[in-house]
């Protein structure tokens, strides 16, 4: 805990965008004075069971109480890797409900069965602004497309986007990649929104 409150307040004292990996797409970063949680997994297990499925190898570097402060969810997709149900109450129940999720077409009517109701759902290449003149925040969040699927079951594939996400602030541009191959788009995405501060892209397991 007091490695952690060292990290925060090093946050806290730059205007600097700071970035953590906490694991596989699991990212937390600072941004126009605004923290944000990409894609938040923190059980054991990538799957819809807890006594089956892949096993995390390394646990989180932080746990709930250090993300009490967090303002935007952002989420790339559906699959259990990226969307973990025990994660997603965690949070709605540990963090509050000033968190706003920002989430794929699709994915809002799923997070509202769980109880989020904070939630912005966006198309490809949409934006939502987030400002707060209080805690100077300014935040504009672009839903870029990636070259991915989506299913948490055997009868809902695709029925829900994908994507990655722009996040511009006044401290610089950071491109958060999701779940993808390479394509054409990333060519689109640095022409419309680069060049980046900082990018964080997948490197996949399967190859």
């Amino acid at each position: 805990l007091a490695k952690i409150e060292v990290l925060k307040k090093n946050i806290q004292s730059t205007d600097r965008i700071h970035f953590t990996w906490l694991g596989h797409s699991s990212c937390f970063f600072q941004s126009g004075n605004a923290f944000l949680l990409t894609d938040p997994v923190f059980s054991e297990r990538a799957s819809p069971f807890q006594f089956a499925g892949p096993h995390r190898i390394q646990s989180p570097l932080l746990d709930m109480k250090a993300l009490a402060h967090v303002d935007v969810i952002l989420l790339s997709h559906t699959h259990y890797d990226h969307l973990d149900y025990n994660t997603v109450i965690k949070i709605r129940d540990e963090v509050g409900a000033h968190v706003k999720w920002v989430v794929p077409l699709g994915v809002k009517k799923l997070l509202a069965s769980w109880g989020i109701d904070n939630c912005v759902e966006l198309t490809w290449w949409e934006k939502h602004r987030i400002q707060d003149e209080s805690r100077n925040i300014d935040l504009e969040i672009v839903f870029t497309p990636t070259k991915h699927w989506t299913a948490r079951g055997f009868f809902d594939r695709n029925k829900c986007l994908w994507g990655s996400y722009v996040v511009a602030s006044p401290q610089g541009r950071v491109f958060f990649g999701g779940d993808t191959a390479y394509c054409s788009v990333f060519k689109q995405i640095g022409d419309l929104y680069g060049p980046f501060d900082l990018s964080a892209l997948s490197i996949g397991a399967y190859k």
